[in-house]
């Protein structure tokens, strides 16, 4: 039987598609790079891949005095994943419109798109 893994938040996918487009990762890579586009904190970017690690979207390694972060699943696969958990659970929205809003998070670059109601 296949486990189902956590779905993920907007701000984990966030930190996720940098990590898909960087490869192996520190934290600090990871909050260098979402500073260019928005105020975050370093420890909330380190407590969020602690998270993703222990969701098992992560793996880290240690390499001198850093941990080095790798995806464990490929992007295509995370996100039709999140569709899919998002069609099933949701019985009472639209299941075209539950797809709609991951493919827009999902393919777009994260300073494009706002959580609604913000």
């Amino acid at each position: 039987m296949l486990t189902r893994k956590p779905v993920l938040t907007a701000q984990e996918l966030e930190i996720m598609k940098v990590v898909w487009r960087a490869g192996a990762s520190t934290v600090r890579d990871v909050y260098e790079t979402l500073l260019e586009h928005r105020k975050i904190a370093y420890t909330t970017v380190m407590t969020m891949m602690n998270i993703l690690e222990q969701k098992g979207y992560l793996k880290k390694s240690q390499k001198d005095r850093a941990f080095v972060y790798q995806a464990t699943r490929p992007q295509k696969q995370v996100i039709r994943g999140m569709v899919r958990n998002s069609s099933i659970a949701s019985s009472t929205a639209r299941p075209s419109r539950c797809c709609c809003t991951w493919w827009k998070i999902a393919t777009f670059p994260s300073r494009t798109w706002k959580r609604s109601g913000s």
